[in-house]
């Protein structure tokens, strides 16, 4: 069958030595987009294979992989380029591989600093793909939040002190903010992966200042203008009762959320309606003190 012969391929290139050998090209062609594009969609799809993926998450680690893809990462310049906007694509589909693992207790020990570079690495990305409406891309910032999400839920060490100076509560809710309408639609999985980010950090309570907290309540508001659907997700729920807290009457009263609650108490889900309508008495109340 293909899946066999998939595996076998794979096989028999972490055998006969293909991984560090690939990894060592890589890191000479880091400006070569197009060689990225290719060279890291076979480490990206080694990771897919769950026969062999965690024996190339150890390789890729072993051969300081994960660094050599955050260089790939930095590499790319913003702009219309296919090949650099697919290089991206395939350097954070890889990334989302390995960043699965680390919740696995086989996986070898990563490093606490290099977490964090993840982290930071998918933040600069952010910043670099600002205003560019492209598939590829908007495919690489749905991988992005959830390799972001994984990365904080595999180690309870990552704390606020941690980014001091970056805000990544601030920098990713703002570029999910200024995002075309039709983005929405290119990639479904986006909103879902960004509350689970958000809905962590919350949880983390990491630099969730009121400025933070009004942009992520207006996020949530469009998240069920989006898709309501969606809005019956229990991290959007919980993103907003952690966020409304650190709120002015002000802003609750014009920011939509009251609305954004009765859509979702419109809902036939009993579980979301009732959770709906218990944040909505607690925000009315709030208003009213």
């Amino acid at each position: 069958s293909k899946i066999d012969k998939r595996v076998d391929f794979f096989r028999l290139l972490k055998d006969f030595g293909g991984v560090p050998r690939l990894l060592l090209v890589l890191k000479k062609n880091t400006c070569d987009p197009a060689f990225v594009r290719y060279a890291v969609a076979v480490l990206a799809n080694s990771l897919v294979e769950l026969d062999v993926r965690h024996e190339y998450c150890r390789l890729i680690t072993k051969c300081d992989g994960i660094s050599l893809l955050l260089l790939a990462s930095d590499q790319y310049q913003h702009g219309n380029d296919p090949h650099s906007n697919l290089a991206l694509r395939s350097v954070w589909c890889a990334l989302l591989n390995v960043a699965s693992t680390f919740d696995n207790v086989y996986f070898p020990c990563v490093q606490k600093q290099q977490k964090l570079a993840i982290i930071n690495a998918g933040l600069d990305a952010l910043e670099k793909v600002v205003g560019v409406d492209d598939e590829d891309v908007l495919f690489s910032v749905k991988s992005i939040f959830w390799v972001m999400y994984k990365v904080l839920h595999s180690d309870p060490r990552l704390g606020p002190n941690d980014f001091e100076g970056r805000d990544p509560v601030g920098k990713s809710v703002k570029f999910l903010l200024d995002l075309p309408g039709g983005a929405w639609k290119k990639e479904a999985r986006l909103l879902t992966n960004s509350l689970w980010f958000f809905s962590l950090c919350c949880e983390k309570n990491f630099l969730l200042t009121r400025k933070n907290s009004e942009a992520l309540i207006l996020f949530c508001v469009r998240g069920v203008t989006l898709d309501p659907s969606s809005a019956l997700h229990y991290t959007l729920h919980y993103t907003m009762v952690c966020a409304f807290k650190k709120t002015e009457k002000k802003f609750i009263r014009k920011c939509g959320i009251i609305g954004a609650l009765a859509t979702i108490l419109e809902s036939d889900k009993d579980e979301w309606s009732s959770k709906a309508h218990h944040l909505l008495h607690n925000i009315l109340e709030f208003c009213k003190e």
